[in-house]
């Protein structure tokens, strides 16, 4: 009781705390959030390229999609009784481990198979990680302000939807590639894409020529010129991995290249090869 006779507990920790400390706890202990909402969003800009690289039927890629939600249901059933075991932040580490995995695994897959248990595993933490980070918070945090840090975790959720959907949107080609779908409606699959190149360095350059690029696009400067899919930079080897890139992404099937660029262009076709 208070000198002023009320009876309303007192948490005299709360001034005791190293805020710092508690708010990068909180900060990394979120990020579990953030990476819910990033993968579940992220991956709709890539259907396209899922769909081409792995030949995949409209069955098959919805099971590639959604692999990351049977996951999450495995990491948040298993979560409490492995904390119980090991303790909450060993399991958080399992989970961070598991997402950097599942990340480099989904980049090196050569399948559909492999992407699908890339995804999955990536549920895995995504789910233990949603069931644990708000329990830690609260274990660390100043009773004064445990209900708006734990709150946290939904907001990285949010945050994490929003950033996947801003990067898509950044992407000019990604929206020309929807315009496409969207037009051609089921005739989609039958199309072929193609990719025209303005710009590619001379041999023994990484940097191209841009005085033909310019004419045509007035008003942007070097830098987002070469910003532009249609311009390429970098070795050879360095060419070849981009238009990979733009084949698992969004679905290029052909490639024109001027007429001036060709015999240049041809060492990056060696590489393709």
């Amino acid at each position: 009781m208070n000198s002023r006779g009320d009876n309303r507990l007192i948490d005299n920790r709360d001034g005791n705390v190293n805020l710092p400390l508690v708010a990068a706890i909180v900060g990394v202990a979120t990020i579990g959030g953030f990476m819910f909402g990033y993968d579940s969003g992220v991956i709709n800009g890539t259907q396209d390229g899922l769909k081409s690289t792995f030949g995949l039927s409209e069955a098959g890629l919805g099971v590639t999609v959604s692999a990351l939600l049977p996951g999450c249901a495995v990491g948040a059933f298993l979560a409490g009784r492995l904390a119980d075991v090991w303790g909450r932040r060993r399991v958080m580490v399992a989970a961070a481990l598991l997402f950097i995995l599942s990340a480099l695994a989904s980049g090196a897959a050569g399948s559909a198979l492999m992407m699908i248990l890339a995804r999955f595993a990536a549920g895995v933490g995504v789910g233990a990680a949603s069931v644990l980070s708000p329990a830690y918070i609260s274990e660390v945090t100043p009773a004064s302000m445990r209900g708006r840090l734990s709150s946290l975790q939904q907001i990285m959720i949010i945050i994490g939807l929003t950033g996947a959907k801003v990067r898509e949107a950044d992407d000019p080609l990604t929206e020309r590639v929807e315009f496409v779908r969207k037009a051609a409606g089921d005739r989609f699959d039958a199309l072929e894409l193609n990719l025209a190149i303005t710009a590619v360095p001379a041999e023994g350059e990484t940097m191209p020529d841009l005085s033909m690029t310019r004419r045509y696009a007035a008003g942007l400067s070097d830098e987002e010129i070469l910003a532009m899919h249609s311009v390429l930079t970098g070795s050879p080897s360095e060419m070849a991995d981009t238009l990979s890139e733009y084949r698992e992404k969004y679905g290029v099937t052909s490639i024109t290249v001027q007429d001036n660029h060709i015999a240049n262009f041809s060492k990056v076709i060696a590489e393709l090869r």
